[in-house]
C-alpha cells in the first residue's frame, strides 16, 4: 500500500500531465444563440 508520499507524487505527475495537454474547449452553440439562452447572464446595456 502507498502512503501520502506516493500519493503526492502521482497527483503531480497527473497535473503536470494535465497542464502539459492543453485540451481546446468545443463549445456547442454559437454566440447569438449563447446570449439569447444566457441573457439573464449579460449585463444590460442602457444607451
Amino acid at each position: 500500500m502507498g502512503g501520502v508520499e506516493q500519493l503526492c507524487r502521482e497527483t503531480t505527475a497527473w497535473q503536470e500531465d494535465v497542464n502539459q495537454t492543453q485540451r481546446g474547449v468545443d463549445w456547442q452553440m454559437k454566440i447569438d444563440d449563447a446570449r439569447t439562452k444566457l441573457k439573464s447572464l449579460y449585463p444590460k446595456i442602457k444607451k
